[in-house]
């Protein structure tokens, strides 16, 4: 804005398009110094002085002369040139980028939303804000524009100081005077305020801080050739007097930097409107819930512009006046697109002797036996609760072996029941096994393994982190927690929803799924599904991306394997995919047969991706096939592959009409709804939108399926949607469809776990205080993260141990 409004307001005239990045957008040919490149010297001031502090130039060279021409994009979608034609990217670009300019010139933003302190809510350190989501997507009909409200995370802004009292909840500021660096808060905070940028009272720059130092005031370093401390420092040189000069301070300038920049936190004020990028704690997940959610009519309202109460103006109502889209000559219509839809016919939920059709997305098991009920005969409680302790004991083990008997499950007593601290949580863990072990001698070769009901303190992740290191990777032991302050409020649906988990992890299967598409799949012969993912670290964090494959190893889909690997950060191919399904397919078919089908749902690839990670990995798949006919010598001809992306992370929303049958009467489709060919689906790929669940709260949001490599099917649409609609059904802890098919939410589940791979004390610890060591530092080694990364304990390999 600089540029274009006090610099060179002549050249930029009418204004020219940013994207934020690398690239510049203009309706007319600049007429730059040189031709086809000029440089600006850009500063705070009106007269910029070359070298002066804050100043800098910024260089514009003319990368691309040609026209583009965003009408033409009608014709392209005919032609089915939309995947990876440059004209098409280039126009689609262009268009989000005039669509977002006016809103990313008043708001903060990222890269697709802006947002509004308008109704924030205050949080421990940082704000929710509301904003929108705005983007141009193409469909076999229309260039439709996409607005959707969403939410993030904002440190709070004002002094520093201020900011980290509110964090640590801390009432006297003495309390920010940490004793030590290595001490757990001090780590806690130095995570916190990693990043974040700031603004010093002394020169009125702004700076990132890059780590914390105790008793800032009286840090030393070198002024002129003698020793001087920051406290003298402002003293002298800016006639400030520390108020808190014992207080923790922070560093301004990277790790082994030869000069180290420390500043005290009340001379540094935070700037406003900066994301907070890394995960939120868990605790505070209801909040967050209860932040993001908006009932469909509030949605709605929001989206059109009728609700300014709780969030900003909805873009729609600035797009006839932002001078961007004026100019351009485009024209936006803002009413909603009405699309038609079918309803999926709904599975049956098959259980031992009686059978059932949900209703509303959802089931009881009250008086039904589990379809194949597990035994659960070596089991012990252990309680990390300090008061009360023994009560929540006792509860439990009556509560938890009701339901079990009431579901099938063949139970005995626990064989002890043991208590402690959290300060020795593995060897009060050994000890409870060993007391296992007089009932049970031959706990070693135990099948279904021994289990462990754990009673956890609320906030209890480090304990946590420990007792599934020792169970899932040391012990093979099945380890189930539960934490204090639900168990105080706890009934029989959460006791069932416990038993569930557990029958699944000792290899029972809770129900099965009876439907068209199943019986389908089991004509034709045996058929796995497999569902994969990868999850990614933190925006800045150096730390691996976490992959994952499951698969089914029963006929009917309902118990699952996984396998869970590390790769490189950002990478979005599964990187030892080959190896993995290798893996898969050989131990599917040593206990059930070769394959004839197998059905690959990937979760979180982008459509962007679509061509280079989804092919890549179809041939992956068809390697490790081969390779395993090959080495086995197996003669039963090669299993077709249908491969599927599963998408959660869109923002397209449907608001059902008042009198549609898929209006679930509070404003949500019903589960069951799915979208046609015609409206919505992507102009070159076969795709589609289920909404396969009841929305519990808020409005529901359906999953997105781009059949990529279809070899089962025909790419009927219909039998596919089908299939997609049943696998839903089929998510072993809950007694209702879920959003996406289960092998995908397992796969999801897997990658969760990747903190649990890292003994509790190591530095690769994903959760642990150290892990700001190894993100800062330049020489990321996935060698050494591998390393340290353990493999599920072979006990526990052939389990649901994920769940």
């Amino acid at each position: 804005m600089i540029l274009q409004s006090i610099v060179a307001p002549d050249i930029f005239s009418p204004r020219a398009l940013y994207d934020g990045s690398a690239l510049v957008y203009s309706s007319h040919r600049l007429e730059l110094a040189s031709g086809d490149g000029s440089s600006f010297l850009i500063g705070w001031s009106d007269k910029p002085i070359e070298g002066e502090r804050g100043s800098f130039r910024v260089t514009l060279k003319l990368t691309a002369g040609e026209m583009i021409r965003p009408k033409n994009l009608g014709t392209l979608i005919q032609q089915k040139a939309a995947t990876n034609d440059p004209e098409v990217n280039t126009a689609v670009n262009l268009l989000n980028i005039l669509i977002r300019q006016d809103s990313n010139q008043r708001y903060p933003h990222n890269a697709r939303a802006f947002y509004s302190s308008v109704g924030k809510m205050k949080l421990p350190g940082i704000e929710l804000w509301r904003g929108f989501h705005q983007s141009v997507r193409l469909t076999r009909e229309y260039a439709l524009l996409n607005i959707d409200t969403t939410m993030t995370a904002i440190y709070k802004p004002g002094p520093l100081l201020d900011l980290c009292m509110d964090y640590m909840q801390f009432r006297d500021t003495r309390e920010l005077a940490f004793d030590q660096q290595g001490g757990s808060q001090f780590h806690q905070l130095g995570r916190f305020l990693n990043r974040l940028q700031v603004m010093l009272l002394t020169t009125k720059r702004k700076r990132s801080i890059h780590g914390l130092v105790p008793n800032a005031g009286g840090y030393v370093f070198s002024k002129d050739g003698r020793d001087i401390s920051i406290k003298e420092y402002l003293n002298v040189t800016y006639n400030i007097h520390l108020h808190y000069p014992n207080l923790v301070g922070v560093r301004l300038t990277k790790p082994g930097a030869d000069h180290q920049i420390v500043l005290p936190l009340e001379v540094c004020s935070v700037v406003s409107g900066q994301f907070y990028r890394q995960r939120l704690p868990d605790h505070l997940t209801p909040e967050v819930v209860r932040f993001a959610t908006l009932n469909p009519a509030e949605r709605l309202s929001a989206i059109a512009g009728r609700n300014t109460q709780t969030i900003a103006d909805s873009p729609i109502l600035n797009y006839k006046n932002s001078e961007f889209i004026v100019e351009s000559g485009m024209e936006i219509d803002t009413d909603p697109i009405t699309i038609r839809g079918q309803l999926l016919a709904l599975p049956k939920v098959k259980f031992k002797t009686d059978e059932l059709i949900p209703a509303h997305g959802s089931w009881n098991v009250l008086n039904r036996t589990l379809y194949r009920a597990a035994q659960m005969r070596c089991w012990a409680v252990v309680s990390f609760v300090e008061r009360g302790g023994g009560q929540l004991v006792d509860t439990v083990i009556q509560r938890t072996m009701h339901c079990a008997k009431n579901l099938g499950i063949d139970i005995s007593g626990p064989c002890t029941v043991r208590s402690g601290s959290g300060q020795a949580v593995e060897q009060l863990l050994n000890r409870t096994v060993v007391e296992m072990k007089t009932k049970f001698p031959n706990l070693e070769d135990l099948k279904p393994r021994p289990l462990l009901l754990l009673l956890l303190p609320q906030n209890a992740a480090e304990i946590r982190q420990r007792v599934k290191h020792w169970g899932d990777f040391t012990a093979g032991v099945i380890t189930q927690c539960m934490r204090e302050g639900k168990l105080k409020r706890a009934n029989d649906q959460y006791f069932n929803n416990i038993t569930l988990k557990l029958n699944a992890r000792l290899k029972g299967s809770n129900f099965i799924v009876s439907s068209p598409p199943m019986a389908a799949l089991s004509s034709k012969g045996r058929f796995m599904i497999m569902g994969a993912d990868v999850a990614h670290p933190g925006p800045g964090v150096h730390r691996p991306s976490t992959s994952s494959l499951v698969w089914s190893m029963d006929p009917h889909a309902a118990q699952y394997y996984a396998l869970t690997e590390i790769q490189h950060p950002r990478l979005e191919k599964i990187q030892e995919l080959q190896q993995m399904v290798y893996e898969a397919v050989l131990g599917f078919g040593k206990q059930n047969g070769t394959p004839v089908q197998i059905i690959f749902f990937r979760d979180g690839v982008s459509e962007g991706e679509f061509s280079k990670v989804a092919r890549q990995e179809i041939m992956d798949i068809r390697v490790a096939i081969d390779k395993i006919w090959k080495t086995v010598n197996i003669h039963d001809p090669k299993p077709k592959l249908t491969f599927i992306v599963v998408g959660k992370r869109h923002h397209i929303v449907f608001f059902p009409t008042h009198d549609s049958p898929a209006n679930d009467g509070k404003g949500n489709c019903v589960a069951g709804f799915a979208s046609d060919q015609k409206h919505l689906s992507h102009p070159s790929t076969t795709d589609f939108y289920l909404q396969s669940h009841a929305a519990i709260q808020g409005t529901s949001r359906s999953g997105h399926y781009s059949v990529i490599h279809d070899e089962i099917f025909d790419y009927n649409v219909g039998k596919i949607q089908e299939l997609a609609f049943s696998l839903c059904h089929v998510y072993a802890k809950a007694t209702r469809s879920v959003s996406i098919p289960a092998p995908v939410y397992y796969a999801d589940l897997a990658c969760a776990r990747s903190s649990f791979h890292y003994a509790p004390n190591s530095v690769f610890n994903l959760a642990s205080d150290a892990v700001s060591i190894v993100s800062d530092t330049q020489n990321f080694s996935l060698d050494d993260w591998k390393a340290n990364f353990k493999k599920v304990n072979r006990e526990l390999a052939t389990s649901m141990y994920f769940l």
